[in-house]
């Protein structure tokens, strides 16, 4: 079975056909205040193998990735041997340079 932790609340149900699939309105931060996902901390052989996350904000710049990603790994959700996709990450910025939008400005 599939669990998705969803903390915008957009999507509510999985594609059709997809009976295995669970989405979990939750804000991976508060996972402890969830009924299925107290279960999950409570019963070790129900936590989670793999962690899939695209915490991109619009902008590139991670939008609330490190605190989102921490809180689910201090909650007890996880397998100790769990992987996470992906494993690392690395934002920056690089100035941009336009002759035409210089000349235009």
């Amino acid at each position: 079975d599939i669990e998705v932790l969803n903390r915008r609340g957009g999507i509510t149900s999985p594609r059709p056909g997809l009976s295995n699939v669970t989405v979990i309105g939750c804000d991976m931060r508060e996972a402890t205040s969830h009924p299925l996902l107290k279960f999950m901390i409570q019963n070790e052989e129900f936590r989670a193998d793999v962690v899939v996350s695209e915490l991109l904000g619009s902008f590139g710049d991670n939008e609330l990735s490190p605190e989102c990603l921490d809180g689910v790994q201090r909650c007890g959700i996880l397998k100790e041997n769990c992987v996470s996709i992906p494993q690392n990450y690395t934002a920056f910025i690089a100035p941009v340079s336009s002759s035409r939008l210089y000349s235009e400005a």
